[in-house]
């Protein structure tokens, strides 16, 4: 693990335990980071891309955490996985027990995409309190 006070970087395996691992680091810098009003949607952020990573990837996942400069309280979270599939938001229907994880990754961020490379893919979100809140 890499943390340079602004930005956390962790490599986790592809296991389903790491999405818990991931919310105990989105928690710890979010307190640090004064970014309170973004916490909650950021935990359940990047654990439904680490989620979708293990499930779809299957490899080592890099997850990238830092301030979001110019936006006070702000966090982007980074999820990258070495799988070159493209990322695909389903729509589930009213009884399907999955395929909601990128809905909801939009619904809770400010901004999010998904960037290709070679070495295969990183789906990024970023959360911005609500200006009321702040």
């Amino acid at each position: 693990m890499i943390d340079e006070g602004n930005q956390l970087v962790a490599v986790l395996p592809a296991e389903a335990r790491s999405a818990a691992h991931a919310r105990m680091l989105v928690l710890s810098v979010c307190r640090r980071w004064r970014a309170e009003g973004v916490c909650s949607d950021a935990e359940l952020v990047v654990t439904e891309l680490v989620a979708n990573a293990v499930r779809h990837a299957g490899t080592e996942i890099t997850i990238r955490l830092a301030v979001l400069e110019g936006e006070r309280g702000g966090v982007r979270a980074e999820v990258s996985d070495s799988s070159k599939r493209p990322v695909r938001p389903r729509h589930a229907d009213a009884l399907a027990e999955s395929g909601r994880g990128l809905f909801l990754v939009d619904l809770l961020s400010t901004r999010w995409g998904a960037d290709a490379s070679s070495d295969g893919k990183t789906v990024w979100a970023e959360l911005v309190p609500d200006v009321a809140a702040v």
